[in-house]
């Protein structure tokens, strides 16, 4: 009589013994176990691991890419509170694999120095292995990114590129990426903060990018060659570059989906050429919804937002100084009925642009900012921050000491 068999077991055990089996058992027709009961076991027959492991950093293992090759698909690789510096801690890669790499306590505890300059380049993460939604990038700050454009300086493993300073997404990579800071990071050739290109779809949530600069385009961050990422919740606040100083869209898809860009504040950033908030370059297309784009400058033209030649970008329900855009004669921009132009989105103390690259300054808004949802006109929030601690903006009204009396009441009422 024969019995099927079925491995129920949890952990690395489980996986060593997974790949051993698949080699040691191949060919074996038959065991004999206790009772003389004989299991048949097919030539053919897969091992299955059912359970996802955690993998502690650094209880576990000694640096965040010790955990991250060790990590199999499915696996998180959980990252204690800290300042994670040297090597294993910076130039990381998914290798490929779709794992979640995530922290405990959340960006603010948890931060990968890159500690880079002109002559030591590096970046923090370079996702560009193909991995799908089910990698997942969660709650760190990275910061001190250098990307150089001196090949003979760069460590062989960034040679391939040189954009980037804090995190890149490329070669049609379509990661997760949430709940992220990115501040102080430069790069001498495109997004100074983050880099999306060769086709590739990540989605990004709640990442703020803050203090970055690039070379040419892209101070914060860059969007390439027929990239349509999903950026949402995420702010873009005192970065600087040639062109677009928050935010360079430079994707021209002819067919299939284009960038989305929903719920982003964009404020304080500079530009020495054009597009000192957003910059969106020929051909690309562009959809914006719910952005609060103000304070950002220019030292052409754009000062908020530069539309090149046969470029197109849809506006839907955002407050944006219209005074700030910029649009070439050719260039396509759609302001949707439900605009707030002309109208300060009440910013609690924002910086001035032309200190930037700079992390000073509170993006948060007042209580009677129109980019509250109570206040929006398509009640829901606009921009990434949301509401400040700071007092709201009332204005002066004139008045007489009578009218004051009858308001506050007169003595012995």
């Amino acid at each position: 009589m024969t019995y099927p068999v079925s491995f129920l077991m949890l952990g690395h055990q489980a996986r060593a013994f997974s790949e051993t089996a698949k080699t040691s058992l191949r060919g074996v027709t038959r065991m004999t176990g206790p009772r003389g009961l004989f299991f048949a076991i097919s030539a053919a027959l897969p091992v299955s691991v059912c359970a996802a492991a955690t993998l502690h950093v650094p209880s576990e293992y000694p640096t965040i890419d010790a955990g991250i090759v060790a990590a199999q698909v499915g696996d998180t690789v959980l990252v204690a509170p800290g300042v994670y510096t040297g090597t294993g801690n910076k130039s990381l890669s998914f290798y490929g694999k779709d794992i979640v790499l995530k922290s405990e306590a959340g960006p603010e505890q948890t931060i990968i120095d890159v500690e880079a300059n002109f002559r030591a380049p590096g970046r923090g993460i370079l996702i560009d292995g193909g991995e799908s939604e089910a990698c997942v990038l969660d709650g760190f700050t990275i910061q001190n990114g250098f990307m150089s454009t001196q090949p003979d300086l760069a460590p062989s493993s960034d040679l391939h590129d040189l954009s980037a300073g804090g995190f890149k997404v490329n070669l049609l990579s379509r990661p997760t990426i949430k709940n992220m800071i990115v501040r102080n990071c430069h790069s001498q050739f495109t997004g100074g903060g983050v880099s999306i290109e060769i086709q590739s779809a990540p989605t990004l949530i709640n990442v703020r990018i803050i203090g970055c600069s690039s070379e040419t385009q892209g101070g914060g961050i860059s969007i390439e060659s027929g990239s349509y990422p999903v950026v949402q919740g995420c702010a873009f606040t005192g970065n600087r570059a040639l062109i677009g100083g928050g935010m360079s869209c430079d994707s021209s898809p002819f067919s299939g989906p284009i960038p989305q860009i929903i719920d982003c504040t964009v404020a304080g950033n500079y530009a020495r050429d054009n597009g000192g908030g957003i910059f969106c370059a020929a051909f690309s297309k562009t959809t914006f919804e719910r952005m609060a784009v103000d304070g950002n400058c220019s030292g052409v033209a754009g000062g908020d937002i530069w539309i090149e030649p046969i470029a197109e970008a849809t506006f839907q329900c955002s407050v944006i100084d219209s005074s700030g855009v910029d649009i070439d004669p050719d260039g396509v921009v759609d302001f949707s009925k439900d605009n707030v132009l002309d109208v300060p989105p009440g910013f609690c103390d924002p910086d001035t642009c032309t200190a930037s690259p700079s992390t000073a300054g509170d993006y948060g808004v007042s209580e009677d900012s129109p980019c509250l949802a109570r206040n929006s006109p398509c009640g829901a929030r606009i921009g990434g921050i949301g509401r400040g601690a700071c007092a709201p903006v009332s204005p002066v009204v004139e008045t007489s000491w009578g009218k004051l009396k009858d308001i506050l009441g007169r003595p012995g009422k």
